[in-house]
């Protein structure tokens, strides 16, 4: 897994930290350093890799997250925005590293705003708003139908909104009459206990007057 804000252990350096996770998976030394190998080329790390992770740039720790999570080769490969923070370069090697994940017979899923890099190395998508799958379907289909996936995405929320906003003015008419009600109730006692009030210091007044004018 490779979250949008991740979480290094940064006195180590770059190989210190891959081999530490490398280890929490059992990786074999033969196994571990054909991997770092190849990715530390990849990545262009190969001058800072045996640097603290604390002197690296946001970049090259985004770089360090993702061999972290390479590192023993999972089947399934979870990424939160994985190209936030770097440069066009990197951001051409991590798709290409995805991709070839994908072909080695391995899932890669991964959360992103960015349309455009879905819709040229996804197969699969799933569109998500406040937390619930509004449907799932395929990038192949999607292009079939004649769309972008932007339209396509665009139409979706659309659609959902829409059905929200129905939802609401089945509801509204209810409860706006009781609001309403609520309202009407409430105004209507205050006048009359402002009414009443009025009058019972009226009253208190006159009586006043009649006693002074019995006095007298």
């Amino acid at each position: 897994f490779v979250p949008d804000h991740y979480a290094l252990y940064e006195k180590l350096t770059g190989r210190e930290y891959i081999n530490y996770i490398a280890d929490l998976y059992n990786v074999s030394k033969e196994d571990r350093t054909k991997v770092i190998n190849d990715l530390v080329e990849r990545f262009e790390l190969v001058g800072a890799f045996d640097n603290q992770i604390k002197t690296y740039s946001h970049g090259m720790k985004q770089k360090i997250a993702i061999m972290s999570a390479l590192v023993h080769n999972p089947k399934v490969w979870i990424l939160d925005e994985p190209l936030t923070g770097l440069d066009p370069n990197s951001i051409y090697k991590v798709k290409e590293t995805m991709k070839q994940h994908a072909k080695n017979g391995n899932i890669v899923f991964f959360s992103s705003h960015i349309i455009d890099v879905v819709e040229r190395i996804c197969d699969r998508i799933a569109i998500i708003k406040k937390g619930e799958i509004l449907l799932t379907t395929t990038v192949k289909e999607i292009e079939e139908s004649g769309q972008t996936l932007e339209d396509f995405y665009m139409n979706t929320i659309k659609s959902f909104q829409d059905k929200e906003m129905n939802k609401h003015d089945e509801l509204e008419p209810e409860s706006t009459s009781k609001e309403s009600l609520k309202k009407r109730i409430s105004k209507e006692e205050k006048t009359k206990n402002k009414k009443n009030k009025h009058e019972n210091i009226d009253e208190n007044i006159l009586k006043v007057k009649k006693n002074k004018k019995g006095h007298k």
